[in-house]
């Protein structure tokens, strides 16, 4: 069943400082950054319940998984968006490394019973400047449209949200972004219009109920501890 059926169910967004509500810029201004979420809400007739937004400025997905029980298990979410990857590829660690931390972290959403939404990176001023982190951005981007189809997660594709359709680097359009990679107000307009269309019509997908006779039951999904 679609969620639309089911008012009042629960939202978390997790992911780096594009998922941060408000986060301080030059000359003590705000960009919206992760306001596109409950933009995105709105637009879909607040279908669901934003429980917990949490931002990790500046983190890769390999030092943001550690926190996921506080982050996101805590709050019982029925849906995860994962607004993630941007720092993994900054900081040299391509497009197969971020992959393989965003499968991760909706493998964990997942494994509590969540529906993950990936989403894709969105133009930035940081991927239009750089040939080999473009080259690396839209590798990636390419990368979790086809995980995602393949695997059944519902995509929110930010990458052209707000692209300028006559740059050839794809750069974001003027006043929608900062210098680097974070949304302004028109950005997140723009990336809350697609959340909203998404939000109306992603799947409940079918998990295995976590009882303690479960054969398949994941009880420790972060494989913490010694005993084996």
């Amino acid at each position: 069943q679609g969620i639309t059926s089911k008012r009042g169910a629960r939202l978390v967004g997790w992911g780096d400082s594009t998922a941060t509500q408000n986060q301080p810029q030059l000359g003590g201004s705000y960009y919206l950054g992760g306001a596109f979420v409950p933009l995105g809400v709105n637009y879909a007739g607040n279908p669901v319940d934003i429980v917990a937004v949490r931002g990790n400025s500046g983190l890769r997905t390999d030092q943001i998984i550690p926190n996921f029980a506080t982050q996101v298990a805590a709050y019982t979410p029925d849906i995860v968006l994962l607004t993630v990857g941007t720092n993994d590829l900054t900081q040299g660690y391509g497009p197969e490394h971020t992959i393989n931390g965003v499968m991760t972290m909706a493998s964990l959403c997942e494994s509590i019973g969540a529906v993950p939404i990936v989403m894709t990176i969105a133009a930035g001023g940081m991927f239009a400047a750089s040939e080999s982190l473009r080259a690396a951005w839209l590798a990636f981007n390419a990368s979790l449209r086809s995980i995602s189809a393949s695997r059944g997660f519902p995509l929110l594709d930010a990458a052209y949200s707000y692209i300028d359709p006559i740059s050839p680097i794809y750069a974001p359009l003027p006043a929608y972004s900062d210098e680097a990679v974070h949304p302004f107000n028109r950005g997140a307009q723009c990336i809350g219009r697609d959340l909203g269309v998404l939000l109306r019509g992603v799947p409940r997908r079918s998990l295995a109920n976590p009882v303690a006779s479960a054969a398949n039951l994941c009880s420790n999904p972060l494989l913490t501890g010694t005993n084996g």
